[in-house]
């Protein structure tokens, strides 16, 4: 089996996983700490609730905005966009 060397991980540019919109225009350095002002509890949870519970689980329909992303990506149809759970991890 070939294995790649280096530091870093060679990842698959056309992986529909290797590119992820929220992060496509982020400067590597954050901007400086500011104040929050104006900012709404979204939701107050207790200790015993994790992202699981949180977390889209059901399956992605091809024709929703991640389907189609998926499908613009390579992925197949079907068994292969599974559900946004097997997706996360």
């Amino acid at each position: 089996m070939q294995v790649p060397s280096g530091d870093l991980f060679a990842w698959d540019e056309k992986a529909p996983t290797s590119r992820i919109a929220y992060f496509e225009n982020m400067p590597k350095q954050p901007g400086p700490i500011g104040d929050i002002k104006s900012a709404r509890v979204l939701c107050l949870l207790g200790d015993s609730i994790t992202t699981d519970h949180i977390s889209p689980a059901g399956s992605i329909k091809m024709d929703s905005p991640a389907g189609k992303y998926l499908i613009e990506r390579g992925v197949q149809p079907g068994r292969s966009i599974s559900t946004r759970a097997s997706r996360q991890r």
